[in-house]
């Protein structure tokens, strides 16, 4: 539509309709042609009109019925009104129509993508209780870790429905630290399904590691929305480091992750942080040197699919430091990545 009143402009001179509709006459009836084409396919396409319709849809919210309602408000009943009641064509877009249209329809949400009604505890959502401190403070570890959230429903473009939850999922190499949060950490909001080896003993490959699941909470499909982005390269969520990690990460979330995913580096430790942007690991050196006084430094490391990552190492000089933090939340079985 624009374009066609560009070209108005260009051919007339002018955009008043009386210069226009008098010099219409004696111009290329091709270009006048092509102008009414354009100006008409922008008005098709504004109003939704077939074929120039298939925008309309994804643009509202509403279900099929109260867009058709909508329609018929906006466009039909002006149009006859306008042949009863010429006055009323001033009011053409008629939004006081609207103003009394939106109460009387039933609420988007009784109907499904089908226009199906829909049960009341369908329409219901699930309030998010949020996670106590007993369990926030070592996930936070975790997740810097080993651990991860992963979706069970998808709703629009691939983001968790409101109400449809997450599933927190651990892999970890050590039979005894995975039962040790299973049993003594996270055990308010896992089911009772113990650790599972995998590979499965069944299938004659040795076992590598151990995972367990928690239950379905609103409050990890939020706290999903905060650590990972969908990634179009992977076609799947990256994890990522909150903005907020200094607030959230504690002397226990720092234990936790040294256990998940530290290692002795002389006297010092090392922590395997490839997976995260080197932004990322230069925000948790910041985090660690400030909040928790210890000396970090970073270094570049090859990753096993030739690309560049970036390892964390806790220098010796930290060493007391860090032990006074992080050695009353080690289990005996993982203290020898503190060097104990």
């Amino acid at each position: 539509m624009s374009i066609g009143f560009f070209a108005v402009f260009s051919i007339f001179g002018s955009l008043n309709y009386s210069e226009v509709f008098s010099l219409v006459p004696y111009l290329n009836e091709v270009a006048i042609t092509i102008i009414a084409l354009l100006l008409l396919g922008g008005a098709l396409a504004k109003s939704a009109n077939i074929p120039l319709h298939s925008w309309l849809p994804g643009s509202m919210e509403a279900t099929l019925t109260h867009r058709n309602f909508f329609l018929l408000l906006q466009f039909i009943l002006p149009s006859l009104l306008s042949l009863f009641y010429p006055d009323l064509l001033f009011y053409s877009d008629l939004s006081i129509f609207y103003c009394f249209s939106i109460p009387m329809l039933p609420d988007a949400r009784l109907r499904d993508s089908k226009g199906r009604f829909r049960s009341p505890k369908q329409t219901e959502l699930k309030p998010i209780i949020p996670l106590s401190n007993e369990v926030m403070d070592p996930l936070i570890g975790n997740l810097l870790g080993d651990g991860s959230l992963q979706i069970a429903k998808k709703g629009v473009d691939r983001l968790p429905k409101p109400n449809s939850n997450a599933n927190f999922v651990m892999t970890l190499k050590n039979k005894e630290y995975v039962y040790h949060l299973w049993q003594n950490i996270y055990f308010t909001i896992c089911t009772k399904t113990v650790p599972s080896p995998w590979p499965n003993p069944k299938t004659g490959l040795p076992t590598t590691q151990y995972h367990f699941k928690s239950r379905a909470l609103p409050s990890l499909t939020l706290l999903h929305s905060q650590w990972y982005k969908w990634s179009e390269y992977k076609k799947g969520f990256i994890k990522i480091v909150p903005l907020n990690i200094e607030e959230l990460l504690t002397p226990i979330g720092l234990a936790l992750w040294i256990m998940d995913d530290g290692f002795k580096y002389g006297k010092g430790i090392g922590l395997c942080t490839e997976s995260f942007t080197l932004a990322e690991v230069e925000l948790l050196k910041k985090v660690l040197e400030i909040k928790f006084g210890l000396t970090v430094t970073i270094q570049i490391r090859n990753t096993s699919g030739g690309t560049l990552g970036y390892r964390i190492y806790i220098s010796s000089k930290s060493r007391d430091k860090l032990l006074s933090l992080v050695k009353a939340y080690f289990i005996t079985s993982m203290k020898y990545k503190l060097g104990l």
